[in-house]
């Protein structure tokens, strides 16, 4: 935690000067200041690394940011792209958004609707680029870290955050991955005990895009506490087919992403280990209600239905071809 205080406060330290750094700091503010900024920052870590809402809602209201804390919709959305940075794991953000929330509170955003917006957007974009570049891509988190580190002296010595922000989300354009890369990196991803959050994560962006968090299905849950979660990852090619039927080609990527679904336990067990053609009339019939909340599966059976009956690997990485094409230009599009 020491480390972006530090770096929130005064830009990039390597982790042999870090002890120096801070001493020093100290004693060019004074020790009671040095508390009150420690304890600032402490609050903030402690609400950076939660996954509640009603914590997020909290913190904006003790720092004077009404017009996000009085807003659920508003606080919600930060919420909801918080646990998508924390599923990645990337910790430099933190003193990134230390320092832009407090730039942002500065220039007086926490009355701003306008404002407020742009925050939200801020942490969009993050969620985003870190998605598509560590995320898919895996690349290292240090590639912005030095980035990252300038921001926040940058966002320190701001008069205008929206400006700030613009110039960040720019630089981070710059780097991000090219379609390519990520097509080629997103057409690998595969199910494992390892990957069932990302893969949910994946599926929950899909089926709530363009939804505010009040319309939402809850795809998604972080919640390590939460054992049994109310979706299930579906293998649309059943890992083990029923009557002992199977396309050894088929079964290589039975695994994919291009055969796989996310949706409730329930219907995950009532499908079983059916063919894709028998799936797709119980989703059709019987299963259909169970199925109207989620929108993205009812349009990959519109998308896929006259090619179900031939469901078999070839298929299943053309899905993945177009599962990677639509994330990279339109769910997780940076604009």
């Amino acid at each position: 935690m020491f480390k972006y205080f530090y770096v929130a406060r005064n830009g990039y330290v390597a982790k042999s000067d870090l002890y120096k750094k801070i001493r020093d700091y100290g004693n060019d503010i004074g020790a009671e200041e040095l508390v009150k900024e420690l304890d600032s920052f402490s609050r903030f870590y402690t609400v950076i690394r939660s996954g509640d809402a009603s914590v997020v809602q909290t913190y904006f209201e003790f720092i004077g940011c009404e017009a996000i804390a009085n807003d659920q919709n508003k606080y919600e959305k930060i919420h909801i792209a918080l646990q998508g940075l924390r599923l990645f794991k990337i910790s430099q953000i933190y003193p990134l958004i230390y320092a832009a929330i407090n730039c942002f509170v500065k220039n007086d955003g926490g009355n701003n609707q306008t404002l407020s917006k742009k925050l939200i957007q801020f942490f969009d974009v993050l969620e985003k680029y870190h998605f598509v570049n560590s995320a898919v891509c895996t690349r290292i988190g240090n590639e912005v870290e030095k980035l990252y580190a300038d921001f926040c002296i940058k966002y320190e010595n701001s008069n205008d955050f929206e400006e700030t922000t613009k110039e960040l989300v720019k630089e981070l354009k710059d780097k991000l991955a090219s379609e390519e890369e990520f097509e080629s990196r997103f057409v690998d991803l595969s199910y494992s005990s390892e990957s069932i959050p990302l893969i949910s994560y994946i599926f929950d962006r899909f089926n709530n895009f363009g939804l505010h968090p009040g319309q939402r299905i809850n795809i998604f849950n972080p919640d390590q506490k939460v054992l049994r979660k109310n979706h299930n990852i579906e293998h649309f090619y059943p890992q083990t087919p029923e009557n002992e039927e199977s396309d050894a080609e088929t079964l290589d990527v039975v695994d994919n992403i291009g055969n796989l679904l996310a949706i409730s336990f329930r219907t995950n067990s009532k499908l079983g280990n059916l063919s894709p053609l028998k799936k797709l009339h119980k989703l059709r019939k019987d299963l259909e209600k169970e199925i109207q909340n989620l929108s993205y599966v009812r349009e990959f059976l519109s998308k896929y239905e006259k090619k179900i009956p031939t469901w078999g690997k070839k298929i299943i990485e053309i899905r993945a071809r177009e599962l990677a094409k639509e994330a990279y230009k339109k769910i997780w599009e940076i604009v």
